[in-house]
């Protein structure tokens, strides 16, 4: 029988391998990343998604609309303050370190109970999503409904197309949001976007099949 030696082996597999030595460590000074601030952004709505869900253990009832907001380019224009945590100095920067940044938002459109439904309007919530259509553009026509046994003028409230809420411009105030802790119990909190206004100037973007996230 052969012996397999070491070198037999090697032959066999010819196998072969390099190494990148270390390259010289530059002397140039490492740029700070600027850091996400509470403020206005101009961007777009990239992605939206929808479901009803059961509020308060079923005491209301709400489509939820979870939508992403992109930021523009425009976005050069803004400027923000922020502390400069080795330094403690106030800092200035302009919006450009933030272009291509994407922050959720959730907003609820509460349900209005049918006839043999047993969950509770919640109307006086829904002035949320109301400015919320108003942001994007979306009209909600003046009716004239019963609330609570009163009859009193309402704005009615669309069902949103979210393929034509896509590519809107809006301004998203982004802020901290809710702490949560991950799987290795670590806390993490997200910057979401709270609520949206309306960008006068912006204009509508045209998305293809590539910047679509799926």
């Amino acid at each position: 029988m052969t012996k397999v030696t070491d070198d037999l082996f090697d032959k066999a597999i010819n196998e072969t391998s390099f190494a990148i030595p270390d390259s010289p460590k530059s002397d140039k000074p490492r740029t700070k990343k600027q850091p996400l601030v509470a403020g206005d952004y101009v961007g777009h709505i990239v992605q939206v998604n929808s479901k009803v869900v059961d509020v308060k253990k079923g005491e209301y009832k709400a489509r939820v609309y979870d939508y992403f907001v992109e930021v523009a380019p425009e976005n050069k224009n803004n400027k923000y303050s922020y502390k400069d945590y080795d330094t403690d100095e106030m800092l200035e920067g302009d919006g450009s370190a933030y272009v291509g940044y994407k922050f959720k938002g959730s907003i609820f459109k509460y349900l209005e109970p049918g006839k043999d439904d047993t969950f509770k309007p919640r109307t006086e919530n829904n002035k949320y999503f109301l400015w919320f259509c108003e942001a994007c553009g979306i009209d909600c026509p003046v009716v004239t409904t019963k609330v609570n046994g009163e009859e009193m003028e309402v704005k009615s409230l669309p069902s949103i197309n979210m393929e034509d809420l896509v590519g809107t411009p809006v301004v998203a105030f982004v802020n901290k949001g809710n702490t949560w802790t991950d799987s290795e119990g670590n806390e993490r909190t997200p910057w979401v976007a709270k609520w949206l206004k309306q960008w006068k100037d912006g204009k509508r973007r045209e998305l293809t099949d590539e910047d679509i996230p799926f």
